[in-house]
């Protein structure tokens, strides 16, 4: 199993880093200088094939990059969308909608930015103050109203089992989105059908990029407390130290 992601390292000239991960056994498995795709090519196809036939699950944000290499290099294995990657993508949304009648509805603008991490919540987890804030918000507005709808709709997944109905739901959710008019969303739908067997994957199998965000967080704060590591190689040794790998092992 691998978890893929990309973090800014700013090391030798290059600005982001790829950071290998076992989710399942919590592992660093390796640090990679660089995003280009050749270099990612020619580090996989290192490996030997039968190796790489072994590798039964890749868990990755909705990189095309990295889905593209992954599908060629590691036939057999079932990529999956990372789940907080892929709601994340749905509070995003959201979030614009709520900039865009922020500037309109300049009457309610001050409330309106004082409280977008009420739109952000889970409703189970309002106080009741916050409750009353959110309905002031949605009652203010017909597509903040909308785009809120669509985002407890899509978060319905969470409560749905098996694969068919994974998918039918996911279909469903782009004809709401659809239904919405919301220029916001409009994104999900060139990214979500392209995605299809990958976010159906997400949200059937138990496997995250949780592991790798983490240790994403905890390369920041070594960059941070560091002052920057500007020499890879030391970088690399620092990072896989993190959990308790040699810097020379893969």
């Amino acid at each position: 199993m691998i978890g893929i992601d990309e973090f800014k390292g700013n090391a030798e000239g290059y600005q982001y880093q790829v950071n290998l991960t076992n989710p399942d056994t919590h592992e660093i498995l390796d640090i990679l200088p660089k995003r280009d795709t050749q270099a990612l090519i020619h580090y996989f196809a290192s490996f030997k094939h039968k190796d790489r036939l072994q590798v039964k699950f890749i868990v990755m944000d909705m990189s095309i990059q990295f889905k593209r290499i992954m599908e060629a290099l590691f036939p057999h294995a079932h990529i999956i969308c990372d789940r907080y990657h892929v709601c994340r993508l749905v509070d995003w949304a959201v979030e614009r909608v709520r900039k865009r009648e922020q500037h309109k509805l300049a009457a309610y603008s001050r409330m309106l930015k004082q409280n977008r991490r009420v739109l952000m919540k889970h409703p189970d987890h309002l106080t009741e103050a916050e409750h009353i804030k959110l309905c002031e918000i949605l009652r203010i507005s017909d597509d903040l109203r909308k785009a809120y709808a669509l985002k407890l709709s899509f978060r319905k997944i969470f409560s749905i089992y098996g694969k068919q109905r994974i998918a039918a739901h996911l279909t469903h959710w782009l004809e709401l989105v659809k239904a919405s008019g919301l220029n916001e969303f409009n994104n999900f739908f060139t990214s979500f059908p392209a995605w299809m067997t990958q976010l159906t994957n997400a949200f059937l199998l138990p496997y995250s990029n949780g592991y790798t965000e983490g240790t994403n967080n905890k390369i920041k704060v070594l960059k941070r407390i560091s002052y920057g590591l500007r020499h890879f190689g030391r970088f690399r040794v620092r990072i896989l130290l993190l959990s308790k790998k040699n810097g020379t092992n893969h």
